[in-house]
């Protein structure tokens, strides 16, 4: 190989040895020329669309503005008619159930007044009868007569006291002595009272024979049994104390109603708890210490003054209705008592009926005021 091909063949080597260099990409082709007033149409159409969407931005804020005012309306109305007639509810629901509980307070105060003054009138009777019972018994000559003997007296008083029921029946002379007891009662209240010419029904008291808890009935042993005489001695009958107490506890206004007898000087004598008139509990006494007994003890100074009447008081935490009313002996008064819970029964479900009352109204109303709201709503949207 000649030197003159050795350096074509290096040469060509050394062009083999060189990176190609990557074709050129073709130029793109050149967007034709718009025609005239093509350039001004384009403008425009992108003025279309973009007031287009301006309006439509416009319409859309415009319904969503009106939107919330309908829904306002409607909430106002909404809120105003249920507010409206939920007050009118509730006023119309409290003023019934005062309207109950008022009148049935004034039908109590009718009533127990009723039966505390009936109450009073029969143990009046029967006391009455008992009083009776002893004074036709001190009209008997025999008793009176001093050539019978004391045996064949206390005989026939034992007979009459097992007829009437009574505990005992004694005479005594003008001194207070006893004949068959040998006993002077010359101070007692009711020897005094019976031997001036009164008949007399006595307060419990302890008797000096067993020491039991009695009362006395004593009438006037007329001279020869001529009414009107000289006594010459009184009859006296003994009954359980507790036989007073009995009369009381028949006296029922309602299940867990009950009655009780005090005395002139407040003090109870007769009550179905006997532990009380073995106490000798006294209202008057107990307010002293305790003045929720006010009303409770107003009451009772107005039956000891002889009033009839009613009212409410506390008595031990515990609410009651009263009725009072004198019985016309000794100036004894009978008063009648209930607790207010035995009469709440009519106004729970008088306020239970107003409830559910209440709340079927309250529900149709907010369905209507609804109604009402989408109405009146669509109306001010189209005006």
């Amino acid at each position: 190989m000649s030197i003159a091909e050795k350096k074509l063949f290096k040469k060509d080597a050394a062009d083999a040895a060189k990176p190609k260099k990557a074709p050129k990409p073709p130029k793109a082709p050149k967007a034709p020329k718009p025609p005239k007033g093509a350039k001004g149409e384009g403008k425009k159409k992108l003025k279309k669309k973009v007031d287009f969407i301006t309006e439509t931005i416009k319409r859309e804020r415009r319904e969503l503005r009106e939107a919330k005012r309908d829904h306002s309306i409607k909430a106002q109305i909404q809120r105003f008619v249920t507010m409206v007639l939920a007050v009118s509810l509730i006023v119309v629901g409290g003023l019934g159930c005062l309207a109950s509980n008022y009148s049935t307070e004034q039908a109590l105060e009718i009533s127990m007044q009723e039966i505390a003054t009936e109450s009073a009138a029969q143990i009046n009777f029967r006391l009455q009868s008992m009083l009776s019972a002893v004074e036709v018994i001190g009209t008997i000559a025999v008793l009176s007569d001093q050539t019978v003997k004391t045996a064949e007296k206390q005989q026939m008083l034992d007979h009459y006291a097992a007829y009437f029921g009574w505990s005992s029946a004694y005479i005594t002379d003008d001194t207070g002595r006893v004949y068959t007891l040998n006993r002077n009662i010359s101070d007692r209240d009711y020897y005094k009272t019976a031997i001036a010419g009164t008949p007399c029904f006595s307060e419990p008291l302890v008797s000096r024979e067993d020491s039991s808890s009695v009362g006395v009935i004593a009438a006037p042993l007329w001279k020869n049994g001529n009414i009107g005489t000289t006594p010459v001695g009184i009859v006296l009958v003994t009954v359980p104390a507790s036989i007073i107490s009995d009369v009381a506890a028949e006296i029922h206004v309602s299940e867990h109603g009950g009655a009780y007898i005090i005395n002139q000087q407040d003090i109870e004598i007769a009550d179905a708890d006997y532990e009380r008139v073995v106490a000798q509990y006294s209202v008057s006494k107990e307010y002293q210490l305790d003045s929720s007994l006010k009303k409770l003890n107003d009451m009772h100074q107005k039956l000891i003054a002889g009033e009839t009447g009613f009212g409410k008081y506390t008595f031990q935490g515990e609410t009651k209705y009263g009725a009072y009313a004198p019985i016309g002996i000794n100036g004894w008064g009978l008063m009648v008592t209930a607790p207010t819970s035995d009469f709440n029964g009519s106004t729970i479900v008088v306020m239970i009926i107003l409830l559910i009352i209440l709340a079927i109204t309250l529900a149709i109303s907010i369905v209507l005021s609804r109604r009402m709201g989408m109405r009146i709503g669509v109306a001010v949207r189209l005006c």
